[in-house]
C-alpha cells in the first residue's frame, strides 16, 4: 500500500469516524472493537499480512481517540451544569438534599406541640 495512505489518510478518518461513533455509542471500547473487526476484514481481504501491524495500531488509535472525545464531552456536560442560573430556593433545596433533611410542613401541631419549631427534621433520627 501507499506510504501516504498508511501514514496519513487512514490515521485521520479513523480519527474522525471514531470521533463520530463516540458521540453516537458512547462505549470507547465497542468503537476499537468495530474499528478491529472493520480493518482485519480489509486486512486479510486486500492488503497482505503485514498490514496486521497497522490494524492493531490503529484499533488502539481508535480507542484513544473515542475516549478522549468521552472524557472531553462529560467535561463539557459538568460545565454546562454547573453554568446554570440557580435560584436561592433550588440553592436551599440542594443544601437541604445533601445533608440529607427534609422541611417540616408549618401546621397547627408542629406549632402547638412543638414550640412552634420550625425549621428542618433530619431524616436520619426518625
Amino acid at each position: 500500500m501507499n506510504s501516504l495512505l498508511l501514514f496519513f489518510a487512514l490515521p485521520v478518518s479513523i480519527s474522525i469516524l471514531s470521533i463520530i461513533l463516540e458521540t453516537l455509542i458512547h462505549s470507547p471500547i465497542k468503537i476499537a472493537g468495530i474499528t478491529f473487526s472493520i480493518l482485519l476484514i480489509l486486512t486479510f481481504s486486500v492488503a497482505d499480512e503485514t498490514f496486521l501491524i497497522f490494524t492493531i495500531l490503529y484499533t488502539l488509535l481508535s480507542y484513544i481517540t473515542a475516549w478522549l472525545t468521552r472524557q472531553w464531552c462529560q467535561s463539557q456536560i459538568v460545565m454546562q451544569e454547573n453554568s446554570k442560573e440557580k435560584t436561592i430556593e433550588d440553592l436551599i433545596q440542594n443544601s437541604n438534599m445533601v445533608n440529607n433533611y427534609e422541611p417540616i410542613q408549618e401546621n397547627e401541631y408542629n406549632n402547638r406541640y412543638r414550640g412552634k419549631r420550625l425549621g428542618f427534621r433530619n431524616l436520619n433520627r426518625y
